[in-house]
C-alpha cells in the first residue's frame, strides 16, 4: 500500500499557529467544490480513538518500515542475546508497527485498551493473513499474557496517557514481567524540551494533512489556549480530525480534549530502574543515527532504550 500522505513534520513547521482555522478551511473547500453554500458542520466532543480509520490515516505519514528497521537495529546492538523473535507493543492503536514486524516473521502481540482499535487492527491482520500476529484488549498498566518477549515497545507518545506516578510504575512493572532478561523496552515520547522552552505555557498548536486509500484527514494537534499545569506536567491538548473523501467533501469531524502527561528523561530512568531495567541509550527520533544530545539537530522526539536486568 503506497503512502500518499504529506510529511507532517514539515507541515507542522509551516502551519504552526494556524491549527485553529485549519478545520474550517477544509469545510470551505467542500462548499467551493460543490458550488453551493452550506452551513459549517458542528464539531461535537467525541472519543477520537473510537474512530480507528480516521486515527490511522492521521498518522499514516510515519515511515513505519524505517522505524521497524530502527527497532531491529537497537535489538542487534543492545539486547543480549540479540535475537528478536517475539514482540509486544502496548497501546498499539492501529498496530502499524506490529503488522510490519509480523510481515518480517516476528511473533507479535499488540495490546490496546480500546475495543474498536483492537477490532480494526485484527481485521487488518486477517486481510494480510498474518497468523503470527495477535491483538489483545487490555490495560497497559496490568496486562497479563503469560509470555516473555525479546522486545516490548510503547510508541507514538502513548506513555503520555499515564497521568500519575503510580500508573507509570505499574506500566513499567507489567512490561518488566513480560520482558526476558537481556531484552529491551523501547519508549517513544515527546521531546523533553517542550517542558522547558515555554511552548506549553503559550501553546499555538500544529496542523497537518494525511491521505490514504481515498480518505483525507486534516489534523489539528493542539490549540491556542490549551491549558498546561506545570505541577502535574499535564497538558489538556485539543485534538481535531476532519475527514474528507477523495473529492474533498466533508464526511465528518471529530474533536476531543486529550490530557497528556509530559515526562523527562530523568523520570523515565528512575522509574525504569525501580522496575528492573537499566538505561542503555536515547535517541532524538526513531533513527539510530540521531542519538540524543543537547546539540542534536533534528531531534524532535525522545526515544529511550532500556534493558531488562
Amino acid at each position: 500500500m503506497r503512502r500518499t500522505a504529506t510529511t507532517a513534520r514539515a507541515n507542522a513547521t509551516l502551519q504552526r499557529s494556524h491549527g485553529r482555522c485549519r478545520t474550517v478551511r477544509a469545510r470551505e473547500r467542500k462548499e467551493e467544490g460543490s458550488g453551493s453554500r452550506t452551513e459549517e458542520v458542528e464539531t461535537a466532543p467525541v472519543a477520537i480513538y473510537d474512530h480507528p480509520l480516521a486515527y490511522d490515516v492521521a498518522f499514516s505519514y510515519r515511515d513505519v518500515q524505517q522505524e521497524v528497521d530502527f527497532l531491529e537495529s537497537v535489538m542487534d546492538e543492545h539486547a543480549k542475546p540479540s535475537s528478536c523473535t517475539t514482540v509486544i507493543e502496548i497501546g498499539c492503536g492501529p498496530a502499524r508497527h506490529c503488522l510490519e514486524l509480523a510481515r518480517r516473521g516476528k511473533y507479535c502481540i499488540g495490546i490496546d485498551n480500546n475495543p474498536k482499535m483492537v477490532e480494526y487492527s485484527e481485521k487488518k491482520a486477517r486481510v494480510e493473513g498474518l497468523e503470527r500476529m495477535k491483538l489483545v484488549q487490555a490495560d497497559m498498566r496490568d496486562f497479563d499474557l503469560e509470555i516473555q518477549a525479546d522486545l516490548v515497545c510503547c510508541l507514538l507518545g502513548t506513555l503520555s496517557h499515564l497521568h500519575t506516578e503510580e500508573d507509570l510504575m505499574r506500566t513499567f512493572q507489567a512490561c518488566a514481567q513480560h520482558n526476558r532478561p537481556g531484552g529491551l523496552l523501547v519508549l517513544e515520547i515527546s521531546h523533553p524540551a517542550e517542558l522547558f522552552d515555554g511552548s506549553l505555557m503559550d501553546p499555538q498548536g500544529d496542523a497537518w494533512e494525511a491521505e490514504e486509500d481515498g480518505t483525507r484527514v486534516v489534523v489539528e494537534w493542539g490549540r491556542e489556549g490549551d491549558f498546561f499545569c506545570p505541577i502535574t506536567q499535564i497538558v489538556e491538548r485539543t485534538v481535531g480530525l476532519t475527514v474528507l473523501d477523495n473529492r474533498g467533501s466533508l464526511k465528518y469531524s471529530l474533536e476531543q480534549v486529550v490530557p497528556q502527561k509530559m515526562f523527562t528523561l530523568a523520570e523515565i530512568k528512575g522509574f525504569a530502574q525501580l522496575a528492573g531495567y537499566n538505561f542503555v541509550s536515547s535517541y532524538g527520533e526513531m533513527d539510530a543515527s540521531l542519538e540524543m544530545s543537547p546539540e542534536a539537530e533534528g531531534a524532535c522526539r525522545l526515544v529511550v532504550i532500556l534493558k531488562k536486568k
